[in-house]
């Protein structure tokens, strides 16, 4: 994972890394590869933004559970379970990630009322914006890179409403 880290740092200098592991370690090796990996990011984009799903020792994993301030090291923001939101405004800065659908991936048995329309987005993001937090919306794109055309379709109707509320 390390020289996949590095190679996209050094090709691309994103400014947001989100990664996926919000878990236990399990394993030193584990521990000092996204340490590394982390530390090498840091030093070629100083300003950059990592989440917090960075996975974790079970002490950060238990600190994490106590405080929803709890922020780990070298993390920017904090992005809670899959599809939550805190119910009071944490005093770091966070993100809410969730699904247009009802998959994480591309699912070709949704049907049409599995998706959420814009209004829907557009209450989740109000909500969120409320608490302090942004919104990250996962997409699941086919095997050629296409949309589903109902993920689509929601995104651009609350972009629609986002627009509009931005002219009132």
């Amino acid at each position: 994972m390390v020289a996949q880290v590095k190679e996209l740092c050094d090709a691309y200098r994103p400014e947001i890394w989100w990664f996926d592991g919000h878990w236990a370690f399990r394993t030193q090796h584990a521990v000092d590869a996204i340490n590394e990996a982390i530390a090498y990011i840091v030093s070629r984009t100083p300003n950059v933004q990592i989440n917090d799903r960075t996975g974790a020792t079970p002490e950060l994993e238990a600190e994490k559970k106590k405080s929803q301030d709890f922020m780990p090291p070298r993390c920017t923001f904090r992005v809670y379970r899959d599809r939550a939101m805190p119910e009071v405004a944490p005093n770091v800065s966070w993100e809410h990630i969730g699904t247009v659908g009802t998959s994480w991936g591309r699912d070709k048995t949704q049907k049409v009322e599995d998706y959420k329309s814009g209004e829907q987005l557009w209450d989740i993001e109000q909500k969120v914006e409320t608490l302090g937090g942004r919104v990250c919306w996962n997409l699941g794109p086919d095997l050629d890179g296409s949309l589903d055309e109902m993920e689509v379709a929601s995104l651009r109707e609350v972009a629609q409403l986002r627009r509009k509320s931005h002219t009132v």
